[in-house]
C-alpha cells in the first residue's frame, strides 16, 4: 500500500484514544465520539540569549519540545467513546495514548504519544447542539511515522 498523495481532506484526520487494549494494532484505538475538528500542536520553547552586546535585537536557542492536541466534538451522554468515558479518565488522571492521523492504510503517516486531559470544556447554548472540546497535553516524545510501524 501507499500513503494518500495530494491534499488530504481534514474529514480523514481523526483523533483516536487507546481503548483499553494493548496498542499494538489500530483495532486498540477508538475515534473520540462525534468528532468535528482536531488539531496536534507541536511547539518548541525558546530560551533568551540576549545579552549587552546584542546590539537591541533579542537572541533565542530552542529549549524544551512539546505538543498538545485537542478536539472539538457534540456531546451525546451515550457515546461509545465520548464526554462521559474522557471525564472519567480526566477525573482519575489516565495517561492516554493518542493518536492524531489517518491510519486506515499503514502507509499513511499519524502521530502517537503520551497525554493527560488538561481541560475539558461543555458548552450547551439555547437551540443549539451541546458540544465538548477535549484538550490534551502530550507528556514524553511524540512519535510521528507510518501507521503500520508505530504498532509494532
Amino acid at each position: 500500500m501507499a500513503m494518500k498523495s495530494g491534499i488530504l481532506n481534514g474529514t480523514d484526520m481523526i483523533l483516536f484514544v487507546q481503548n483499553g487494549g494493548s496498542a499494538g494494532t489500530i483495532a486498540d484505538y477508538t475515534a473520540i465520539g462525534h468528532l468535528q475538528e482536531c488539531s496536534i500542536s507541536p511547539s518548541r520553547a525558546m530560551r533568551d540569549i540576549t545579552t549587552k552586546s546584542s546590539g537591541g535585537y533579542s537572541e533565542f536557542l530552542p529549549n524544551t519540545f512539546s505538543w498538545t492536541a485537542s478536539g472539538s466534538c457534540l456531546y451525546a451522554m451515550d457515546e461509545a467513546y465520548g464526554y462521559t468515558v474522557l471525564f472519567t479518565k480526566f477525573k482519575a488522571r489516565t495517561k492516554l495514548i493518542v493518536m492524531f492521523g489517518d491510519p486506515t492504510d499503514g502507509a499513511n503517516l499519524v502521530h502517537k504519544g503520551e497525554a493527560f486531559i488538561s481541560s475539558m470544556p461543555l458548552t450547551a447554548p439555547m437551540e443549539e447542539n451541546a458540544s465538548f472540546t477535549v484538550e490534551l497535553q502530550g507528556t514524553g516524545e511524540p512519535q510521528y511515522g507510518a501507521a503500520s510501524g508505530l504498532f509494532a
